[in-house]
């Protein structure tokens, strides 16, 4: 199974691509206000290094949030519009799910939202068994008295192709759509909140 898979949520771009055997993945080093000018030519460098072409793929994915409001809109707009156009199936990702893969036991993921806030998800079991996705403070994410694993880095590429492999295996495809867990800021200041 040929993939291609990105995550703009954060404050560095991944792209990443596997031709069933080998991965190519590319890390921005820049700052997010630039991923909308990075996101093809980064899918072009890893697709190139793979000798695949866009039609090659047989399954996009995406972390659809939480995270980056306009990453979000910039990763989801990106794939969906690949997949429509080569008609080919997408795999949505968590951002939370994406930081417990591999993890067991019972235990939380938590992504840093800003004003002592933080988007988090609890997992039963294990990283494929998450519930309870949401955005809190910190001290009630405590009260739990379960493990936290705090997002301390961009998405881990083979993790993005595991994941992807996975769903894709169970027949989990979907049309994705973001995962927003709070307003915006500017929803916020409109709001008053």
């Amino acid at each position: 199974m040929k993939i291609l898979s990105i995550d703009v949520t954060a404050s560095k771009l991944v792209v990443v691509a596997f031709d069933g055997n080998k991965t190519s993945f590319k890390i921005s080093q820049e700052s997010g206000k630039k991923h909308n000018a990075l996101v093809m030519p980064y899918i072009e460098e890893v697709l190139n290094d793979l000798n695949l072409s866009i039609k090659d793929i047989d399954v996009f994915s995406c972390v659809i949030g939480p995270g980056s409001f306009t990453g979000i809109r910039i990763g989801i707009a990106t794939m969906k519009a690949l997949s429509f156009a080569m008609n080919k199936p997408c795999v949505a990702i968590n951002a939370l799910e994406e930081m417990a893969y591999g993890k067991d036991g019972n235990f939380h993921t938590a992504i840093d939202a800003l004003h002592d806030n933080y988007y988090v998800a609890t997992f039963n079991g294990s990283w494929d068994k998450m519930s309870d996705v949401d955005c809190k403070f910190i001290d009630d994410i405590k009260k739990d008295n379960l493990p936290i694993y705090f997002k301390e880095s961009e998405a881990i590429p083979q993790n993005l192709i595991d994941i992807t492999l996975a769903k894709a295996n169970k027949g989990e495809f979907t049309v994705l759509e973001p995962l927003y867990l709070r307003k915006s800021q500017a929803e916020r200041d409109r709001d008053g909140d």
